[in-house]
């Protein structure tokens, strides 16, 4: 049966095992520490994004024109290609620049009550658009010739936003054809 021949290893060994275990547990176990409170915002006034080699790619800043927030996407020579900003009027676009800086493509809201999608040309004329008044009186498509002017719209009829038309416009604003 049992002695203290017997007994008196098991309960060394046991004794040595609980020893090892506690120690084994601080050990793998963190030290508690007091729990550092967190700040709930980071401020900036510029953010940027690097790449692998880090060059510059993009860019979260206040513009420094002054006129609000911009987000900035840059290709690899850093020329910024696509932006979404505010300018100084509050008004808010969705812009995009073709490799040479021409501005190409860009859909936005205005103050005056429009919401627009604007495609230009390499030399950054407005070729199309498709926009929409937020009170309905002028909607539609257009396009534009290369000296600015309208030359055909689908939509509206300024000064009847209740009648529809597709036109067609000579060099000097002026009707050449219409229907209905």
């Amino acid at each position: 049966m049992f002695n203290s021949r017997t007994i008196l290893p098991l309960l060394l060994a046991g004794a040595v095992g609980a020893v090892l275990s506690v120690a084994l547990e601080q050990l793998i176990s963190p030290l508690p520490t007091a729990a550092q409170p967190q700040p709930p915002v980071i401020q900036a006034q510029r953010f940027e994004l690097v790449d692998a080699t880090g060059g510059l790619r993009g860019v979260l800043r206040m513009a420094p024109e002054g006129t609000g927030p911009e987000v900035a996407l840059l290709d690899e020579a850093g020329h910024r290609r696509a932006t979404m900003t505010q300018n100084g009027d509050g008004e808010y676009a969705f812009l995009i620049f073709d490799p040479d800086g021409s501005l190409r493509f860009g859909v936005g809201t205005t103050k005056r009550g429009f919401v627009g999608l604007n495609v230009r040309d390499g030399h950054g004329v407005i070729r199309s658009n498709l926009y929409a008044s937020d009170d309905g009186s002028d909607t539609g498509f257009r396009t534009w010739d290369e000296d600015g002017r309208v030359r055909t719209k689908l939509g509206s009829v300024e000064g009847d936003p209740s009648t529809y038309a597709v036109r067609v416009f000579d060099g000097q604003s002026q009707v050449l054809w219409q229907a209905p």
